[in-house]
């Protein structure tokens, strides 16, 4: 069983899981984001980052990344369409 749970991380240099991460440093990202798309099972992933020079994600971008998610699950779910 996987389970996939938000990911929200302010600030990469902060994360030592990250501090070797090529693409972490070949795109210069500072602030991530990843939400799950649905449960049981999850339809996806929705990922964001940001660079450097654009600064950091805060709660209310998560909120809004989550609330996404939720529709975006719901619109991917065939017993959600009406027939």
């Amino acid at each position: 069983m996987t389970i996939l749970t938000t990911v929200c991380l302010i600030d990469t240099d902060s994360d030592q899981r990250l501090r070797t991460s090529e693409s972490v440093k070949k795109y210069k990202i500072q602030s991530v984001l990843c939400v799950p798309m649905g449960t049981n099972p999850v339809k996806g992933l929705i990922y964001a980052s940001r660079g450097r020079k654009s600064g950091f994600f805060g709660p209310e971008d998560l909120e809004f990344l989550t609330a996404i998610s939720v529709y975006a699950a719901l619109d991917l779910d065939p017993r959600s369409r009406s027939q």
